[in-house]
C-alpha cells in the first residue's frame, strides 16, 4: 500500500507536492516504528522468559516498581 521505494524514487519530488510527501511519509515511518517497537517488545519477552533481570535477586526487585531494599544495593 504505502512502499519504501516510492519513497525514495525521484519522481515523489518531481510529480507531489509538499504535502502529499508529507502525508505519504507518515504510514511509512508508522509501518517502520511498529517493527522496531515489536522487535524490542519480543527481546523482551524473551530476556523475561530466560529470567534475566536488572536488578540482583538481594534487592528483592517487584515487577513495575523496581528494588524493595535500597540498603542491600549499597553492600554491592
Amino acid at each position: 500500500m504505502f512502499f519504501l521505494q516510492f519513497a525514495e524514487s525521484v519522481e515523489i519530488f518531481r510529480d507531489y507536492g509538499f504535502f502529499y510527501r508529507i502525508w505519504y511519509m507518515t504510514p511509512v515511518f508508522f509501518n517502520f516504528r511498529m517493527r522496531i517497537y515489536a522487535g524490542f517488545v519480543l527481546s523482551e519477552c524473551v530476556c523475561i522468559m530466560a529470567g534475566l533481570g536488572a536488578y540482583p535477586s538481594v534487592c528483592e526487585p517487584k515487577p513495575g516498581r523496581g528494588p524493595t531494599k535500597y540498603q542491600s544495593l549499597d553492600s554491592l
